[in-house]
Parts: structure tokens; C-alpha cells; sequence
């Protein structure tokens, strides 16, 4: 090795040694604390199917809310699912019982005060609840999606010529 200079070990306090638990890293099937099996493909495909466990998850979370609001006699309204197939998107939304045309919230609230508060207080507490299983819809939804991208970029081959 030409210009470069080696020194003799002249102490023990010459050497940084740092005890490193080998066996352990054998043990657990890891060579220097990386995992071997991140770069098989595998994990990947776990992480599309967790995002797509999550995604129905949520789905079928809806449909126990929207069984429970059909469930209660006399009701005034109740909670449908709406689809958008272009995007795959479910949301929850409030309907008339009777008619079924969609109701804002805002016009609800008119129809609760005969009914009483505890009724009036049941429905803001579902409506809760549906405005947070839409916004975890989409969020799964979203992990979903940008999974399914980086799993499609991850198999293509690289391009010569790109930097």
C-alpha cells in the first residue's frame, strides 16, 4: 500500500475494542443486524396485504354501524354506504328513512329535538364515529395505494441511461 503508514499496536489501550454479540445475531438469523429476507420480495407483498386487511377492516367496521342504525325501530334516519368505483372509495352517509334522500348533518338536527336529547345525543355520538371511520377509510385507503406503488416501482427494471 503505497503512502499509506501502519503503525504498530503498542498497548491494549491502542485498540478500541467493543464486545459485539455475535452469537445473538446468529441466533436470530441476521448477519451484522440487517435482515436478510427485507431484500427476497417478501416483505412487500406483507405490507400490500396488511394495508388491504386494513382497508376491510374499516369496510366491514362501516357495515356493523350502518346494521346498527337500521336497527332501531321508528327510525328517522339512517346510515348507507355510498361507493365511487373510480377510486374505490366507501363513505358512510346519512339518509332519510323514509325517502332515502342524503341529509346533511346540519338538517338533522332539526329532526332530533322532538325526539329527545338522549336520542339527539345517540345520533351525534354515530355520526362521530362515521365521520372517523371515513377519514380511516381514506387514510387505508392512501397506505393501500402508495404500498401498491412502491411494489410495482420495486419490480421494475432500472432504466440504463437514468440516473
Amino acid at each position: 500500500m503505497k503512502g499509506r503508514r501502519v503503525t504498530a499496536i503498542q498497548s491494549d489501550s491502542d485498540v478500541d475494542i467493543q464486545a459485539r454479540p455475535v452469537a445473538s445475531e446468529a441466533m436470530d438469523g441476521r448477519q451484522h443486524g440487517v435482515d436478510p429476507k427485507r431484500f427476497t420480495g417478501k416483505g412487500a407483498a406483507r405490507q400490500e396485504r396488511d394495508a388491504q386487511d386494513e382497508v376491510d377492516k374499516v369496510h366491514a367496521e362501516m357495515v356493523d354501524l350502518i346494521k346498527l342504525t337500521h336497527s332501531i325501530p321508528g327510525r328517522l334516519v339512517q346510515l348507507c354506504l355510498h361507493h365511487r368505483t373510480k377510486t374505490t372509495q366507501k363513505s358512510l352517509r346519512w339518509r332519510d328513512a323514509v325517502s332515502g334522500g342524503h341529509l346533511p348533518w346540519d338538517g338533522m338536527e332539526l329532526r332530533f329535538a322532538a325526539c329527545g336529547a338522549h336520542v339527539a345525543k345517540w345520533y351525534r355520538e354515530v355520526d362521530h364515529l362515521a365521520r372517523q371511520l371515513n377519514e380511516r377509510e381514506k387514510s387505508a385507503r392512501y397506505v393501500l395505494k402508495a404500498t401498491k406503488r412502491l411494489s410495482a416501482t420495486a419490480k421494475q427494471q432500472p432504466v440504463e441511461g437514468r440516473r
